[in-house]
């Protein structure tokens, strides 16, 4: 590892919330696309159906031009040939309707007609165009092959019935989800907070459990049991510490007494001076033994002044 891998930054992984929000958008758009697949093919296994609906876009267009002519429309993508003309109630094109015996000026209606081609399919039909008090019968006929002709449609039908409908209600549902997932983490987040405040001095905090969701309820009842363990073998080492401190006072005491009856000298002196030091040091152990076995809570205030004036009045001469 050079230094330029050692001073840079380690990266932080993503957070759960933002796991759970990018997999929510990923499955949305997952359901958008099947939802898009689901349209496209139930369209191209009804061909009658696209027809009508290629002729009445056309016929769409061409009722929000700013005139009513037929020479605004293009007509279908691949088309071979097209054709679009007005025609009057007595026409040949409005007979075909004409023929329920009732007046055919005040019955046509909208048809439209799939043939197929040697070269693929002759599409042909009639709609009214109405601007305002007046109503015109456009005659439109065009020839294709394969579902090229038949995309503008199909894109229609995508944006009115599977995007516009489901946009808003992914995003209602992306929403929610981010919503829920928040507060489904406030647990975490509040025994995070809690981890950060565990003071090492006052091993006898754990973690507030919480009710729901069992998950976090399971994770935080974990973290207590370890905290748990770690006391008891903190306890278990302070306890050994106590107990080597106070089983070698007496050998150092009857150390002591053996320095004592030997000859006065040098040698005498330094060993003497390091049995004190020996004795000093088990004192100092078990006074920390002592001092760890005490449960302080360090929310306690505590008067230094008045300990003070105890301490004087307990040392002074009676």
């Amino acid at each position: 590892m050079n230094k330029m891998d050692a001073v840079r930054p380690r990266r932080r992984p993503p957070t759960l919330f933002r796991q759970i929000a990018a997999r929510l958008a990923a499955f949305t758009l997952l359901f958008a696309a099947l939802d898009v697949g689901i349209v496209v093919f139930t369209y191209s296994r009804q061909p009658e159906s696209l027809a009508q609906e290629l002729l009445t876009l056309e016929a769409t267009k061409a009722q929000a031009g700013g005139v009513l002519s037929p020479d605004l429309l293009t007509g279908p993508p691949g088309a071979e040939s097209w054709s679009a003309r007005y025609v009057e109630p007595g026409s040949p094109e409005l007979r075909r309707v004409g023929e329920t015996g009732i007046d055919g000026a005040s019955t046509l209606v909208d048809w439209t007609r799939r043939e197929q081609t040697p070269r693929g399919y002759r599409i042909s039909g009639v709609r009214a165009i109405d601007r305002g008090e007046e109503r015109r019968w456009l005659a439109m006929q065009f020839e294709g092959d394969g579902i090229r002709p038949y995309v503008p449609v199909i894109v229609n039908e995508i944006i009115q019935h599977v995007m516009l409908p489901l946009i808003p209600l992914s995003l209602l549902l992306l929403l929610f989800n981010v919503f829920a997932v928040r507060r489904v983490l406030q647990p975490l987040r509040h025994a995070e907070r809690e981890v950060d405040a565990l003071e090492p001095d006052n091993t006898l905090l754990r973690l507030s459990e919480p009710s729901e969701p069992r998950e976090v309820n399971t994770l935080v009842s974990a973290v207590n049991r370890a905290l748990g363990r770690l006391d008891a073998a903190m306890a278990t080492l302070r306890e050994f510490t106590a107990n080597a401190a106070h089983e070698l006072r007496t050998p150092l005491s009857i150390m002591q007494l053996s320095l004592d009856r030997l000859p006065a000298g040098k040698q005498r002196d330094e060993l003497q001076a390091d049995a004190r030091h020996l004795t000093r040091l088990v004192e100092q152990m078990l006074d920390l033994a002592q001092a760890d076995a005490l449960a302080v809570d360090g929310h306690v205030a505590i008067d230094i002044a008045d300990i003070g004036r105890d301490v004087v009045a307990a040392m002074a001469p009676k």
